[in-house]
């Protein structure tokens, strides 16, 4: 149900909804154990891999046309 109505609210509003990071126990023994989710090798590691994969272009772009540097 929050799901739903978090993507409502952002469909409305025109925010880019850049992707959905289920709900996951292996989050728990990832920093449990000190590592990185992406690097885990679970579900949620890889939608934030691919959320972030989807956010990176935008942020590169949107500096460009600013005319700013992205370091």
């Amino acid at each position: 149900k929050l799901t739903k109505r978090i993507e409502a609210y952002c469909r409305k509003r025109h925010i880019l909804n850049a992707g959905k990071i289920p709900y996951d126990t292996h989050v728990i023994e990832a920093v449990n154990s000190g590592k990185s989710l992406v690097d885990f090798g679970c579900l949620a590691g890889s939608a934030v891999r691919s959320t972030y994969q989807t956010i990176i272009p935008l942020l590169i772009t949107k500096d460009s046309s600013k005319g700013e540097k992205n370091e």
